[in-house]
């Protein structure tokens, strides 16, 4: 038995000084009744001013108390009621490994994801949003959080450089997706990979399958094209491999596919004229879903009980107050 709102139970303390002022009152009204109607009745009014009096003003405080109770919000006990999931929480996952600077899609990979986040959380305001980087390891930049201009104030950060370990490993981006989602969280959920899908290290689909288990769809969006194209670094010079060749960055749908298959969730190459309002459209379809997801135990809230004490309380308060006694008063 534990109260919502443990500090209105504060209040019963003013009930003190109202049980005082009540019964200076009673005391005041009883002598003024005994000057009318003489000492010859002064049994009877007394009888009467305990019943009429002292009972209703006795109900009036049991009122105030119940009243007080109730907007305490006492519960316990628990029942089962269906749990419902309404809005949405999304990850958003970028890669920022050097291929991610490749401009096979202009301006370059790294600067479409930019426009195509700030277009999605643009279309969402209402969504909370976090954001992950990963290279060889992965890095929370923004906890989950419903204010969006935080997350836009970041990714003009989202470089090679915030990183320093090299390579590409998506399954720790997932996983560290799946960890910033709030615990406890009702809300709909959802992973979004921006990324070529050059996965250099690791394994992205054990990761992926974790999600699948938890409800959590990812999006796996391709940046880049088959094609590929080489990588400018910032001095201006051109990526070279271990051996002195240019290294020429390609696409890689089939990862990228595969990770969504897993999950339930879209693969979308930034490639296609329709790629954002895919997005949007399968976001928005997952946003305006409401889905009964089974039954959980909830605390039962009894303050209608409280309600109903006070609510009779008062009634038969007024009650005793209205009814005429021995035809006294």
């Amino acid at each position: 038995m534990s109260p919502a709102y443990p500090a209105v139970l504060w209040l019963l303390l003013g009930l003190i000084p109202v049980a005082g002022v009540l019964f200076v009152q009673f005391v005041r009204h009883r002598e003024q009744v005994e000057l009318v109607t003489g000492m010859w009745r002064k049994t009877d009014v007394a009888n009467v001013l305990v019943v009429k009096w002292f009972f209703s003003s006795l109900l009036f405080l049991i009122a105030l108390a119940a009243g007080i109770l109730a907007i305490a919000e006492f519960s316990w006990g628990t029942a089962p009621v269906e749990e419902d999931r309404s809005g949405l929480d999304v990850v958003l996952v970028v890669d920022v490994s050097w291929s991610m600077l490749a401009d096979d899609i202009r301006p370059s990979r790294l600067d479409r994801v930019r426009e195509v986040i700030r277009g999605v959380i643009q279309e969402f305001p209402e969504s909370r949003f976090g954001l992950v980087a990963f290279k060889g390891t992965a890095l929370r930049l923004v906890p989950m959080t419903s204010d969006t201009l935080a997350v836009e104030s970041v990714l003009d950060a989202l470089s090679p450089t915030i990183i320093a370990a090299p390579g590409t490993d998506i399954g720790v981006g997932i996983t560290a997706g799946l960890a910033a989602f709030p615990e406890g969280t009702d809300r709909h959920r959802a992973i979004i990979v921006l990324s070529d899908g050059e996965n250099l290290h690791g394994t992205p689909f054990a990761p992926a399958m974790i999600a699948a288990d938890r409800g959590i769809a990812v999006f796996a969006v391709g940046s880049g094209t088959l094609d590929g194209s080489t990588i400018r670094l910032p001095s201006g010079e051109l990526l070279r491999d271990a051996s002195g060749d240019v290294v020429i960055s390609r696409l890689d749908p089939d990862t990228l596919r595969r990770i969504a298959e897993l999950t339930g969730g879209p693969y979308v190459s930034l490639g296609d004229p329709d790629a954002f309002a895919r997005i949007v459209g399968e976001m928005r379809a997952m946003y305006s879903r409401r889905v009964t997801e089974g039954f959980r135990l909830a605390p039962v809230r009894r303050y209608r009980l409280f309600l109903l004490i006070a609510l009779v309380s008062l009634m038969v308060a007024m009650g005793v107050r209205a009814v005429r006694w021995r035809n006294i008063f």
